[in-house]
């Protein structure tokens, strides 16, 4: 391909908002002219814009994010960033790719005054890349996802409060390859960029994750003239920009009391059977329902044993909404616990006052039976282990319980 027929007559140093000097000395006489590529996002990026580029290889991709990438870090460098800040991560599907950007990066990266780039990629020891990052601090984190969910795991030294720019390099590929359940839980520690927020499929990763959006979005807008037709109009309401995210404060609360927990399941229940049921399923479609997103807003901290949701594996901010509850996960709440040992105390009682009103003979009666009962089921679990329906541990555990 002739490179001199894919340029533009727009140079770096033209483009506005412009670039700093340092970038357009770092770029040299062979980079004077930007490729259509380039003058399109990297005016955008450095707006602060959020952008989705979709291009032939040698178009220039990773020049116009790496130059907008630095010049964002540079206007955020006013201060001296301390060695464990981290102000920019760029994450790509493979080690040949991540290891190309971090060579791309590095003229740039060393115009910056105290700022260290720091490859994370597999076929090195984890260790090795948490002490580099422990010895020469990481202010731009370039790697796979499944490497830099690692390190963010391990490390807790790591600031992620003052990440100003996201790059996901051939956002499909990280996708198709596997990388959802790491992807998400990436996203989800950076709170200046997406919060809560999950991917799903391919396909809806730019409308999920585009944040400044020029336009506006409805969700079922096909109900907004149903319910015109049905003569209840719906007003249109300003977003707030101030609003605070409720939803960790509702599962906080649903781990501390089992009552919020179990009035979150309910409605969530209903909700789902009412829209999968609802006569309008043109207009409330259940194949596009984010079942996830519902699950978090009730509260939930699983999805419930039913049959409208058992297909749904669903990860949402780093968390698997799994259907098998964990009993450290949900308290109960206070007034449950002592309502149910109040019942256990009076169940006792009144079985102890019927046992005092019966003869000796009955009493004989009862006790051989209950034996009768309690001989059974050890048998039962005796023949568990056999057919592999528990483990040994399982059985020894139980048959001390029982003991």
């Amino acid at each position: 391909m002739d490179t001199k027929r894919a340029l533009t007559g727009t140079r770096f140093a033209d483009l506005k908002p412009p670039i700093s000097d340092d970038i357009i000395k770092a770029l040299g006489s062979g980079f004077e002219f930007c490729t259509p590529v380039q003058v399109a996002t990297i005016p955008l990026l450095c707006s602060y814009k959020d952008v989705a580029v979709d291009a032939a290889t040698g178009s220039g991709k990773t020049l116009a994010f790496v130059v907008s990438l630095v010049e964002i870090m540079r206007r955020s460098t006013s201060y001296t960033p301390k060695p464990h800040q981290v102000m920019g991560v760029i994450i790509s599907p493979t080690r040949e790719l991540s290891a190309q950007i971090f060579k791309v990066t590095q003229p740039f990266v060393s115009t910056l005054p105290n700022v260290n780039a720091v490859l994370l990629v597999g076929g090195r020891k984890v260790k090795a890349d948490m002490k580099t990052i422990e010895e020469g601090g990481g202010n731009l984190l370039i790697g796979t996802p499944g490497r830099l969910s690692d390190i963010m795991q391990r490390m807790d030294i790591l600031d992620f409060r003052h990440v100003e720019i996201l790059i996901l390099d051939e956002a499909d590929r990280l996708l198709d390859m596997g990388f959802q359940k790491q992807m998400n839980y990436n996203i989800s520690r950076l709170p200046n960029i997406w919060y809560a927020k999950q991917i799903t499929n391919h396909h809806k990763l730019v409308d999920l994750q585009i944040e400044n959006k020029n336009k506006k979005a409805y969700c079922e807008k096909d109900y907004v003239e149903f319910m015109r037709l049905r003569k209840v109009p719906l007003q249109k309401r300003k977003c707030s920009e101030n609003s605070s995210d409720v939803i960790p404060i509702i599962r906080s609360a649903a781990m501390e009391d089992q009552a919020v927990w179990e009035k979150g399941k309910k409605a969530f229940v209903s909700f789902i059977r009412a829209y999968k049921k609802h006569e309008c399923s043109h207009i409330f479609i259940w194949r596009e329902l984010e079942v996830g997103k519902l699950a978090m807003g009730y509260g939930l901290l699983h999805l419930p044993s039913i049959s409208e949701v058992k297909q749904h594996r669903l990860y949402s901010d780093g968390t698997n909404l799994g259907r098998n509850k964990d009993s450290k996960t949900c308290k109960k709440g206070e007034r449950n616990g002592k309502n149910k040992r109040k019942e256990g105390k009076a169940r006792k009682g009144r079985k102890m006052l019927m046992l005092l009103k019966l003869t000796g003979k009955q009493r004989q009666t009862i006790q051989t039976a209950e034996d009768e009962e309690e001989m059974a089921l050890e048998y039962r679990l005796l023949r568990k282990p056999k057919k592999r329906l528990i483990t040994e541990d399982e059985y020894l555990k139980i048959t001390d319980l029982i003991l």
